[in-house]
């Protein structure tokens, strides 16, 4: 039997899992947090372990963080659960039903 290797079919199988696929778009790189969605909000939280988190311009902020006399409740990082993983701003990419929520950082391929 005869096997004609076509590189478009059979790129997948060369990369070894150590590389990165320079065919994988920036937003498939970022961790994906739907945010009206019920189990990624128990997953992610802020720095402090609240949930009561809200995206912001290029950031979030925390009610409940807020509302502590000498807090903050603005911050930069995600905190995944899971993992115990601090994600950057532009680590994550935030859904919402109708898309990306700030167009700029999620990105899904096409102009802003």
């Amino acid at each position: 039997m005869l096997y004609f290797q076509s590189a478009r079919l059979d790129y997948p199988f060369y990369v070894t899992s150590i590389q990165s696929d320079p065919v994988m778009s920036e937003c498939e790189r970022k961790k994906t947090v739907r945010i009206e969605d019920r189990h990624d909000r128990w997953r992610f939280t802020c720095p402090r372990n609240h949930r009561s988190w809200e995206p912001t311009n290029h950031h979030f902020w925390c009610s409940k963080c807020a509302r502590v006399e000498g807090v903050d409740g603005v911050f930069d990082e995600l905190r995944d659960k899971r993992s115990g993983d601090l994600l950057q701003r532009d680590e994550v990419l935030l859904l919402t039903p109708a898309g990306p929520y700030d167009r700029d950082l999620d990105r899904t391929g096409g102009p802003a």
